[in-house]
Parts: structure tokens; sequence; C-alpha cells
């Protein structure tokens, strides 16, 4: 049984972070999504920034790090203060993966939703296929609230998605 990575650490997005978060849109990485894959040019990243620095009340837009290197994102969207709710997302880069670095950025960002933020409730889409993404989800606490057939177009034909969510009553809190 391997243990969590010690050195795993959330901090907000920078400008700095764009080259490696524009490595996170290569189809291989995109292939695991429920997005489909766009070419996205560098100046289309700095406008997603800006978007995000300007509505920073509704989403919280992190860089994961293991020492002092970007392995991934961690993201909480749509955040509904009334509902004390948002959306979960993340994306490791394919070399992070299957070393514990996922699971323990997905804790630091259920802690920071709960304890910091004060939500809820998190909710997720993922691709039923995605066994390995499944899998960290369950470790965390998510439950699958639901099975979507045919719901996504990836790569030429339709796939299913599930919803699974997270609620601080689950939790224990």
């Amino acid at each position: 049984m391997s243990t969590a990575p010690t050195d795993i650490r959330l901090r907000e997005i920078e400008s700095r972070d764009l080259p490696f978060i524009h490595t996170l849109r290569e189809p291989e990485v995109v292939a695991h999504l429920g997005a489909a894959f766009r070419h996205v040019s560098t100046e289309t990243d700095a406008e997603w920034l800006n978007a995000y620095r300007r509505q920073r009340d509704r989403q919280v837009r992190l860089v994961i790090e293991q020492g002092t290197e970007p392995i991934g994102v961690f993201y909480l969207l749509g955040i509904d203060w009334i509902h004390r709710s948002a959306e979960f997302a993340m994306a490791l880069a394919p070399g992070a993966r299957g070393r514990g670095a996922g699971t323990e950025a997905a804790r630091q960002g259920i802690a920071h939703a709960f304890q910091d933020l004060n939500l809820s409730r998190l909710h997720l889409s993922v691709l039923s296929d995605n066994l390995a993404a499944k899998r960290l989800y369950q470790k965390v606490g998510f439950v699958c609230e639901g099975i979507h057939p045919q719901s996504t177009w990836k790569n030429g034909a339709w796939k299913d998605s599930e919803t699974w969510a997270l609620r601080t009553a689950a939790r224990g809190a």
C-alpha cells in the first residue's frame, strides 16, 4: 500500500502557469475528460485566465504542485452560494497519475471547499469508462448519483457519463 505524497499543494493559477495548463489541453489528456478536444491558442488561454479573474466569486481555479512543479489543476466551478454547492473538476498530467498525488490534491481541494468556503455539496460528471477517475472519486467520498446513457460525444462515438456527488453529511460533518 502506497502512502500519499506529502509535497502536494494547491495554489491559485497565475499567468506563469499558462504554458503548463496548455499541455493539459492535449488530446491524450482530454481523451479522459467529458469535454471534447478543441484546438486552443495561447492567446485564448490568456483570455481564459483573465475571464477567471473577473469571476472569482463563482469559481476557484488552482494549480496542483508536487514540490515546485505543476502536475495538474483543481477547479470549483459554478459556485452557488445560496445552495452552497459547486462543480468539482480536476486534471492531472499523464506523468503524475497513479502515484497518489491526485487523491491528495482532491482531499485538499475538498477540505478547502467545505472548511474554508463553507460549501456543503460538490458534484461532478465523469465518463463511465474512466475507471481510474471513478476510483479516485470513490476513495475521497463521492458517490454515484446517476448514469446518463450515450450522453457524451467522444472520438466519434457516444459514451455514457455519470454524475457523482459529495455532501458534508456524507463526510460526517
